[in-house]
């Protein structure tokens, strides 16, 4: 079950939180002049789309019985990666290698010709986006299985993220929360994957949420 309605294509129509898209690659719009029938036409995707629908600030909420094994969160908006951000990102970590800092070295002395965007950084963004959905609710974000960085990404580049829940499995020694496994997988504009990564995220049960 792919849920990319969940956050995905979201756009607010009011400060109180009621989304006017939630299926935007589909255009569907609901009519702003017309707030009567926003829930129904809410309702009404839900059935053609199924899976979670919520509203408002209801984001940050997934407990362990609403993950399904399989299911598929992909997480919007992108993140557009700048000179920038690529710097101020080394010098906040001591990552002072030219390859990431230096214009003209990347582009006179190494195999890409442009700079390449420090991969913690690339990593960062791409494991934050896709904490509303999958870790909101963590009471602990346990391990991270695997990490690795497939290709490059570049100043300019856009990257996105899915994520794919691959296992649960009920506490062994506390009742009231649970193990999930997500794969992630971190592409740019051109649908390259230049990451991807395996967690262990532990999460509440129903009656311990609130």
């Amino acid at each position: 079950m792919v849920r990319d309605h969940f956050v995905q294509y979201n756009y607010t129509l009011n400060p109180e939180g009621i989304f006017g898209a939630i299926k935007f690659m589909y255009t569907y719009y609901p009519d702003p002049n017309n707030r009567s029938h926003i829930r129904e036409e809410f309702i009404n995707v839900s059935k053609k789309f199924p899976g979670h629908v919520y509203f408002g600030k209801k984001k940050f909420v997934l407990i362990y019985e609403e993950f399904t094994i399989g299911d598929i969160f992909k997480h919007w908006p992108g993140r557009t990666i700048t000179e920038y951000d690529d710097v101020l990102h080394c010098m906040q970590t001591m990552n002072h290698h030219p390859l990431h800092i230096d214009t003209n070295y990347a582009e006179n002395e190494t195999q890409f010709g442009q700079n390449v965007v420090v991969g913690t950084l690339v990593y960062s963004i791409i494991f934050g986006m896709t904490v509303s959905e999958i870790s909101g609710k963590a009471i602990a974000n346990l391990e991270i299985e695997s990490l690795k960085h497939v290709a490059p990404t570049f100043h300019g580049d856009t990257v996105y993220a899915e994520t794919t829940v691959t296992d649960k499995v009920e506490s062994s020694s506390r009742p009231d929360r649970g193990i999930v496994t997500v794969s992630t997988r971190g592409y740019n504009q051109r649908d390259e994957t230049v990451l991807t990564l395996v967690r262990k995220v532990m999460v509440p049960k129903r009656e311990t949420s609130n």
